[in-house]
């Protein structure tokens, strides 16, 4: 999971919230929060050019899945695919 964010505070709760909805779309496909662990976060200020000021911030965070059907990763695939484009599931 990678979010970004102008500000630090921001980009932590999008990827919590992120977070959130995976393990809600997983529990619909029948995935198990015992079959889901998280890493610890971490966050990286990203400077401008020009700049001693971070210009954003990006939080990234790994799941680790573990799934018992060729039907639950594919339907993880599909998640990730679907949501790409918004760097919901990375």
């Amino acid at each position: 999971m990678v979010t970004d964010s102008k500000l630090l505070a921001d980009a932590l709760i999008n990827n919590f919230d992120i977070r959130q909805l995976a393990k809600e779309e997983m529990a619909k496909l029948g995935i198990s929060q015992s079959k889901v662990s998280e890493s610890k976060f971490s966050y990286t200020p990203e400077y401008g050019l020009f700049s001693d000021l971070p210009k954003s911030y990006i939080v990234r965070n790994i799941l680790s899945i573990m799934v018992s059907t060729e039907e639950q990763l594919i339907a993880i695939a599909n998640l990730s695919d679907k949501n790409n484009k918004t760097d919901i599931y990375q």
